[in-house]
């Protein structure tokens, strides 16, 4: 799946995971670092940015600014 960050890099998303407000990947192209997917300004948002990321019926999303 390709997922469009916040910063506007494309990544082809391995393993999506969530550290407090923060959302991140690792691209099939090098899976040894973790790239910044977004960031939110509290817990429930980040919570539900996470669950439309990894419910998307398409191969491509993009995350939301707020």
């Amino acid at each position: 799946m390709k997922i469009k960050a916040q910063d506007g890099n494309v990544y082809e998303a391995y393993n999506i995971e969530m550290n407090m407000c923060v959302l991140k990947c690792q691209n099939v192209k090098d899976r040894r670092k973790k790239h910044i997917l977004g960031k939110y300004k509290d817990l429930e948002r980040a919570c539900k940015v996470m669950a439309e990321a990894v419910c998307c019926e398409s191969e491509y999303y993009e995350m939301p600014e707020e």
